[in-house]
Formats: C-alpha cells, structure tokens, sequence
C-alpha cells in the first residue's frame, strides 16, 4: 500500500483542483493547478529505471514541454 501513497496524493490534488479550488482568485488556482503537474513529473522522474535510455530522456522532455 505504501507503494501508492504518490500516485493517490496526486490524484486527491486533482479532485481538490477540479471540485474545490474557486475560480478567483486566479493566482489561488494557479497554484493548485500547478501542483499536480509538478508532482507528476516528479513521480515520472522517480520512476525511471537507472540506465536510461534516449526514449526516457524524450518522454520527460515532453512532460516538462507540456
């Protein structure tokens, strides 16, 4: 169960954007919209395997580009 205490916290930042988070002011959900895309780039970095090849180097490229 520990193993996706990350993914879950992720997912509950997702909820508390979309269902609780006002729309003004704006840079209150600024924030909490950047805070669920930071922690999943941040998972996808602690996942990759230690020998990384060009495909994981260009998947996070793309994470980051988003």
């Amino acid at each position: 169960m520990i193993v996706y205490r990350f993914p879950i916290l992720i997912l509950m930042m997702v909820f508390v954007y979309l269902y609780i988070v006002p729309a003004e002011p704006f840079i209150f959900k600024l924030f909490f919209k950047l805070i669920p895309m930071v922690m999943i780039i941040i998972y996808a970095f602690r996942k990759l395997p230690r020998k990384k090849i060009l495909t994981h180097w260009l998947i996070l490229n793309g994470l980051h580009s988003v």
